[in-house]
């Protein structure tokens, strides 16, 4: 397992050179641990089997020595060639540096570039509160390739989600999206634009009802589903599954307020629910099929084990 983390340091000062000591207890080997730069490393780790059966990137390492504190954003290396990379975005940091947060000073491109020593291109992007497999190439030839292969829909991208209530056991969401400007980086983008094709497949995986009021109801219905957008608009899932009424929990922007407490209070869950699963491509250099899959964080997956999900997440990834 490949992991890319990016130092902190709680003194002010930062010193790659520094030995790095302790490991977490659920680490049972460090094969490596190769400086790539003055603030990421990279470290390849064995999980101890008996405390750990998947080391989660949140959770799989922390170094302690001479005011150091090894660990911000971590990120699993899922696949690398001559050609691309794709890695597993964490949840809470942009894609790459924009004016969304001027004051952000980690992505996922720089931390990707970085663990590889190679500048890297993005071809999609994910919300920043999303987590799950992003794609970057090698070269910018090979961005635009693939940005053809997501622009004619050749590629297939599957996420998981937690939604408010039950949902239909499949359909398709076919809601025209009008785009949604940002505040902060589209202040001179058009008004009145016409609305813009965006179409999202799901399907039910589980459902859950837990003893909490809801309202005028005694208990509380949600739905782990899968989730296939066909389009790729901003915030697309999120904004289809509140137009069925199903916002995904944890969203801030489109969701229910009062389910998304719920869940930070009960659950202890502050994430959004929502995550890039898998991606298939056709691969940009080869063109054979080139299937990725990222396993939910540590935060979805205790959320999944308390919802008893993992083994129906389990049977959906062979689907």
């Amino acid at each position: 397992m490949w992991i890319c983390f990016q130092y902190i340091s709680i003194t002010g000062t930062r010193n790659p050179r520094t030995p790095l000591a302790g490991t977490a207890a659920h680490i049972s080997t460090i094969n490596n641990v190769t400086i790539i730069s003055p603030s990421v490393i990279v470290v390849t780790i064995t999980p101890h089997q008996g405390r750990c059966q998947r080391t989660t990137p949140a959770t799989a390492l922390s170094f302690a020595h001479r005011g150091i504190f090894c660990y911000s954003t971590a990120m699993d290396i899922l696949y690398l060639d001559d050609y691309l990379v794709a890695v597993t975005k964490p949840t809470g940091i942009l894609v790459h540096r924009s004016a969304v947060d001027r004051r952000e000073t980690v992505s996922a491109l720089q931390l990707t570039r970085n663990c590889i020593g190679r500048r890297v291109y993005p071809v999609h992007r994910l919300d920043r509160p999303t987590s799950g497999v992003l794609l970057f190439t090698l070269s910018p030839e090979l961005a635009t390739v693939l940005g053809t292969s997501f622009a004619t829909r050749q590629v297939v991208k599957r996420y998981v989600a937690v939604v408010r209530g039950i949902v239909p056991d499949a359909g398709i969401i076919d809601y025209p999206l009008v785009e949604e400007p940002d505040r902060m980086t589209d202040r001179m983008a058009r008004a009145g634009k016409v609305a813009q094709e965006a179409v999202t497949s799901f399907r039910s995986l589980a459902v859950a009802e837990l003893p909490y009021p809801s309202g005028r109801h005694a208990t509380s219905r949600y739905s782990l589903v899968e989730a296939r957008p066909l389009t790729g608009r901003k915030h697309q899932i999120r904004r289809h599954f509140k137009h069925l009424s199903h916002p995904v929990i944890g969203d801030t922007t489109h969701g229910d307020g009062f389910h998304n407490r719920r869940f930070r209070e009960e659950f202890d869950c502050h994430r959004l629910l929502l995550h890039a699963l898998e991606l298939t491509i056709p691969h940009p250099a080869t063109g054979e099929s080139l299937r990725v899959t990222a396993p939910p964080d540590e935060a979805f997956a205790r959320l999944l084990d308390r919802m008893e999900w993992r083994d129906v997440l389990k049977s959906a990834d062979m689907t």
